[in-house]
C-alpha cells in the first residue's frame, strides 16, 4: 500500500498505477533513517498522464537482504564482463554468482499467462531469487517506460512483490539498478 507524502528520493524510471496497485521504483539506496522510494503513478484513464507523488511501504528486511545478495552478485559480474554482451551471457553469469554464494534461485522459470482463467500461453522469467525476487536482466542503450511495465506484469503474473531491473549495459552498474515494489 502506498501512502501519500513527500518523496526524499527521486531519480526513479517511474510507476504505474492500474486500478489500486502501485508500483514502486528506485534504485536501491543505503544509509539514512530508512528505505523510502519515490513513487509516480500514471493513471490509464481520462486523466491519462497525471502524475503524483507518493512514499511505498518499506520492504520487509528478509527481501531487503535478498535484493542486497542479487544487486552483489550482479556487480561482480558487471566489473568482470563489463556492459556490450548479450543478455543472455549477463544472465548465465548472474546465476553462476548466485550459485556460488549459495543463494537459491530459478532461471529461465517458466510462469503460465492466464486471462480470465485462460491460460493463454507461457512465459519465462530471466531469474526468480529466493522464490521472493523477479530479476529481469536487460543489455540495452536505456531503460524504457515499457521495461517497466513489463516487470510489473511479472510481478502481477507471479503474485510476487519486488523485482529488480537491470541493464547491464552501463559503464557504472548502479545507474542501471531499478527496484521494482508493489
Amino acid at each position: 500500500m502506498a501512502i501519500r507524502g513527500t518523496a526524499l528520493w527521486s531519480g526513479a524510471v517511474g510507476s504505474f498505477e492500474r486500478g489500486r496497485r502501485m508500483a514502486a521504483v528506485t534504485a536501491p539506496t543505503t544509509g539514512g533513517q530508512g528505505q523510502f522510494v519515490e513513487t509516480r503513478s500514471l493513471s490509464f484513464g481520462a486523466m491519462e498522464g497525471a502524475m503524483t507523488t507518493e512514499v511505498a511501504a518499506p520492504v520487509p528486511p528478509a527481501l531487503e537482504a535478498v535484493t542486497g545478495r542479487i544487486i552483489s552478485a550482479c556487480i561482480t559480474v558487471h566489473r568482470e564482463l563489463g556492459p556490450g554482451l548479450l543478455e543472455v551471457f549477463y544472465q548465465r553469469a548472474v546465476a553462476h554468482e548466485l550459485a556460488a554464494a549459495d543463494v537459491p534461485h530459478q532461471a529461465e522459470l517458466v510462469v503460465p499467462v492466464r486471462y480470465k482463467g485462460t491460460i493463454l500461453g507461457h512465459h519465462r522469467l530471466d531469474l526468480v531469487v529466493a522464490d521472493s525476487v523477479i530479476v529481469e536482466v536487460k543489455a540495452i542503450d536505456r531503460l524504457a517506460p515499457i521495461h517497466l511495465a513489463q516487470v510489473i506484469s511479472y510481478l502481477r503474473l507471479t503474485r510476487l512483490r519486488v523485482a529488480l531491473l537491470i541493464n547491464f549495459n552501463v559503464p557504472v552498474l548502479k545507474e542501471g539498478v531499478k527496484r521494482v515494489v508493489l
